[in-house]
């Protein structure tokens, strides 16, 4: 595919062009959020609503299919690429399910896909893709969390993340398809900014929690620390409001969210350890 030549022909342009896509979709969120509300949902009604981002979903979830039954039978790393093809697709089942409050957060997938796909083609490393994914879907999480909504009585929303995650991880697997993949026989592929980067993150949010300059859960009894991870109260594994949405979904805990991405992160990271990739041709 000529275009991926291209983005790693101007590797600063290209990831100019990545933070630009990521600020103009995480900025406008709550205007976007408030359109919507006026615009869709009121005159089509919140069921209806719902019932076009899934059916919107499923129509995208089955271009994929195509994609990937088209590309897969030609790719020298075809035996990795349904693996965790059926994987990342049984995680996207299980996390609209269990880690979506409704319909419209469907939306996560195909926006971090897009930004997956560009960061591979420029990186040409999974596990530098997904950090970079993990670290502008945090950011895209941090600015809800402290900016928009500074007054509301909620976690940090890891939910959310894992799903800029997995959206992510379709974008990588789709551009993959279109490079050309070897055996690895070098080993430092993890010394790249991104994954230093993220890694640079945990460390310095673990020690803060640590040394008692960030908490876990909201104290208004202390004025000492830098930030909490919630503004809420333990809620329990299961949660529900329907001020939210209709489904009852799990909550990931602040500490328990950063172990799953991870968790993430180390599985996918197997691609690297197996193959190398490269632009076809």
């Amino acid at each position: 595919m000529p275009a991926l030549s291209l983005l790693q022909k101007y590797p600063w342009l290209t990831g100019f062009a990545v933070l630009l896509y990521s600020i103009a979709v995480t900025l406008p969120h709550e205007k976007v959020q408030d359109w919507l509300a006026i615009a869709v949902v009121k005159p089509l009604g919140i069921g209806t609503f719902y019932l076009m981002m899934a059916s919107l979903a499923l129509s995208a979830l089955v271009l994929a299919g195509f994609v990937f039954a088209r590309r897969l039978p030609r790719h020298p790393a075809r035996g990795g690429l349904v693996t965790y093809g059926v994987l990342t697709l049984i995680l996207v089942l299980l996390s609209w399910r269990f880690l979506s409050v409704n319909n419209s957060e469907l939306a996560h997938f195909p926006q971090y896909a897009l930004t997956g796909f560009v960061l591979m083609a420029l990186t040409l490393t999974v596990t530098e893709t997904l950090s970079w994914v993990t670290l502008l879907g945090g950011l895209d999480e941090a600015y809800q969390y402290a900016v928009i909504h500074p007054t509301w009585g909620n976690p940090y929303d890891f939910n959310d993340v894992v799903l800029d995650f997995l959206g992510g991880a379709i974008g990588m697997l789709l551009c993959v398809l279109w490079l050309d993949a070897r055996p690895r026989l070098r080993a430092g592929w993890y010394w790249k900014p991104g994954i230093l980067l993220l890694g640079l993150v945990v460390t310095v949010g673990a020690l803060m929690l640590l040394t008692n300059n960030a908490v876990v859960y909201e104290d208004k009894q202390r004025t000492d620390y830098w930030f909490a991870l919630s503004r809420q109260t333990p809620m329990g594994f299961w949660f529900f409001d329907a001020t939210w949405g209709p489904r009852t979904i799990h909550a990931i805990a602040p500490l328990e969210g950063p172990l799953v991405i991870l968790g993430l992160l180390a599985i996918y990271s197997w691609l690297d350890r197996r193959y190398e990739f490269r632009i076809a041709g």
